[in-house]
Order: C-alpha cells, then structure tokens, then sequence
C-alpha cells in the first residue's frame, strides 16, 4: 500500500472519530447521567489512543516518502501527544478534548502540507509537457 492510500486511511480515521466525539460532546450534558454506560472510557479513548499507534507506525514506516513539511507536522504532533502524557485516560472527557482536538488540527496541517506538495508537483509536470 503507498504511504499516500495509507494516509487516506487514516485522516478518515481521524474525522470520523472527530465526528463523534462532537456527537458525544453535544449529548453528553443533555444525558442525565452524563456517560452512564462509559463509552467516552470504553470506546473513544481506546479508538483515539489506536490511531496515535497508527500514526507512529505511519511516520516510521514512511519518514522518507512524505514531504518534509508534512514530516515535521508529523513529528511535532507526535511530540504533541508525548507533553500531554499527563492526561489520564480515566477521565474522559477531558482526554477526548485535548487528544481529538490535536488529531484534527494535525490532520488539517498535514493535508495542507499534501496539497502543497501536489501544487508544486502538478505544475513541474504542467512544465515537464511543455
């Protein structure tokens, strides 16, 4: 699998679990009981804690394929989640907050730096044709 179908496997990941994290956001002070059932714990925390493994493996396994700006958005989001190692998973809320609102803002740095690199590559062979 290239790096780049792998990466659209994952920045689905990421706005799918952004997605319902908002959707557990929006219900969770509407719920009686706030999350009675722990899905926050036992869901969303596993899911987002699989997708920062996922992102480690990306970044050793395909370091050197990516574009360096999207490499450095990589590194520094992976430096990201280590400083706030404080989180404890236990209280969920809290750790879905900082933890998804840092996939998605990565994701968006990330897909910025692909675009980029596809305007550049796009116009090169625009000239290459010439």
């Amino acid at each position: 699998m290239s790096w780049l179908t792998e990466w659209k496997a994952i920045s689905a990941q990421i706005q799918g679990l952004f997605e319902v994290s908002r959707f557990y956001f929006e219900t969770h002070g509407v719920l009686r009981y706030g999350d009675a059932h722990s899905v926050g714990y036992l869901e969303l925390v596993p899911h987002t804690n699989k997708i920062w493994d996922t992102l480690l493996k990306f970044r050793d396994s395909h370091r050197e394929s990516v574009p360096s700006g999207a490499a450095e958005s990589l590194d520094a989001a992976l430096s990201r989640r280590t400083s706030f190692s404080s989180l404890k998973a236990g209280n969920a809320p809290e750790f879905l907050q900082v933890m998804v609102t840092v996939l998605a803002s990565f994701r968006a740095e990330f897909e910025y730096h692909l675009s980029d690199a596809s305007a550049v590559a796009m116009r090169l062979s625009e000239r290459a044709c010439l």
